[in-house]
């Protein structure tokens, strides 16, 4: 009645930070420093994003990150201002992607919601857009 479907194994692609040197862009250093937050390697990370962010203060995508990196160093109120600098650059945006706009505001919310109390507590955002 029903076919099986068919699993397919993606190969993860890991990038070594030690392999990317002489960094020159934003991009270069947001790559670097998910590939050392992805290894638990959170300082360096910090470190990376940070600098990424002082080329384009506001990219969204390293602001993101660089919240999560805080997050995971139990530095709440930093992780915070971050994840809320990614919903005000959001509400600014002109983001193509509409879904990938929405998915972004979500995470930036319910990491602050989850921060604060502990709970993602995203219903009220869920439904308002269904």
């Amino acid at each position: 009645m029903f076919k099986k479907k068919e699993i397919y194994k993606v190969k993860s692609i890991t990038v070594d930070p030690a392999t990317l040197r002489n960094l020159t862009s934003g991009d270069e250093y947001l790559k670097r420093g998910v590939a050392y937050y992805a290894r638990k390697q959170y300082e360096n990370a910090e470190k990376d994003l940070r600098t990424a962010l002082a080329m384009d203060a506001d990219a969204v995508e390293v602001n993101y990150c660089l919240g999560m990196v805080l997050k995971a160093e139990s530095k709440s109120e930093e992780a915070i201002q971050c994840f809320e600098k990614v919903l005000d650059l959001l509400s600014q945006s002109r983001m193509k992607n509409y879904d990938r706009q929405a998915m972004l505001r979500r995470l930036a919310k319910g990491h602050i919601n989850f921060i604060k109390t502990g709970d993602w507590d995203l219903e009220k955002e869920i439904w308002q857009h269904i």
